[in-house]
């Protein structure tokens, strides 16, 4: 995932915006446990927390930032609110892969199908998409 966010940063202006939402998606669906764990240990506070935080999670988001932050249409968006667009995108991922199991109780529809992950990766790239339009006057910080 780092190495993904990485790659993605360094290239600019060509970013394909579509194209990280399709591969943060296909690396979760490759290992859709890897939310639950995160989430669970978030909300325990348990002894393996702080070196997630340090190895895992704390380079993501900074590199997550650095994306936006690179791109000239999240000019739209005040320089602190940018942690808050991570975080708010980080919980739509996260909270997609680990509410699965609720979903499929309450609905029948297996979220980590691939029919279901196709159309969740549609969306989310469309929500990106609304986030930080190319086509807008991106103003002033």
């Amino acid at each position: 995932m780092l190495e993904l966010l990485a790659v993605a940063a360094q290239s600019g202006s060509e970013l394909d915006r579509s194209r990280v939402v399709a591969d943060v998606m296909a690396v979760l669906a490759r290992h859709p446990h890897l939310p639950r764990l995160l989430l669970h240990e978030t909300l325990a506070g348990g002894q393996r927390l702080t070196p997630m935080l340090e190895r895992w999670i704390a380079p993501a988001f900074a590199r997550a930032e650095a994306l936006i932050e690179a791109d000239p249409a999240a000019r739209r968006w005040n320089a602190d609110q940018i942690p808050l667009l991570v975080l708010a995108l980080y919980h739509v991922v996260v909270g997609y892969f680990t509410t699965a199991g609720l979903y499929r109780e309450l609905r029948g529809e297996d979220l980590l199908g691939e029919e279901a992950l196709l159309r969740q990766t549609r969306f989310l790239a469309q929500l990106v998409a609304t986030l930080f339009p190319a086509d807008t006057d991106p103003g002033p910080r």
